[in-house]
């Protein structure tokens, strides 16, 4: 769908990524959309990445959370990341399929057309993933509420926690998610 926006520019609907990292996952990190950097850019191998624009504090976070920051993930290929974050048995995801935004933030929605069966993939899998939902703020409010009544009705285990994206330091982000898998248990592969 087509949207006119200011000045005669046209916002269009956009398509997100599809899950990456293992796909039969221990913990699924679950955000709400790809952002406009990672939507316009593609690796040497024509892969979208998740998480591009190095503003975002994802892989820092995912550093400190899942490595103790003995690996940095922000500046590897993109390739390398995900077969790191697959060999703990970690994959990524979006709530978000297909929708209409203006700009990359989650406020700049306009329309939802499609959202991911997170909590019907999540079902589908041998061992019952963990699922960190990225972000709680108002931004993020109602599409993760709606995830999460959705899991909980599926009975997939699921938290909350502080998005990549939000003001909050690195460490901050990083040790929420961290403390959130060790609370419930979560034991990632050894890497």
């Amino acid at each position: 769908m087509d949207i006119p926006g200011a000045a005669g520019s046209i916002v269009r609907s956009r398509e997100g990524f599809a899950l990456a990292g293992d796909e039969q996952p221990i913990l699924l990190l679950v955000g709400t959309f790809p952002g406009v950097k990672s939507l316009d850019h593609r690796d040497e191998s024509g892969h979208e990445i998740y998480y591009f624009d190095h503003k975002n504090k994802f892989w820092d976070a995912c550093a400190l959370a899942f490595f103790d920051m003995k690996v940095d993930l922000k500046y590897l290929a993109y390739e390398k990341k995900i077969e790191i974050l697959k060999a703990r048995g970690i994959a990524i995801w979006d709530i978000i399929k297909t929708c209409t935004r203006k700009g990359s933030l989650d406020s700049g929605i306009i329309s939802v057309e499609k959202k991911n069966d997170i909590a019907g993939f999540c079902s589908a899998c041998v061992t019952k993933p963990f699922v960190l939902i990225l972000g709680r703020g108002k931004k993020h409010g109602k599409l993760q509420r709606e995830l999460a009544s959705e899991l909980a009705s599926s009975g997939i285990t699921f938290q909350r926690v502080l998005s990549p994206s939000s003001r909050t330091s690195i460490k901050n982000i990083g040790t929420s998610w961290k403390k959130t898998i060790e609370e419930y248990g979560v034991k990632l592969r050894k890497a």
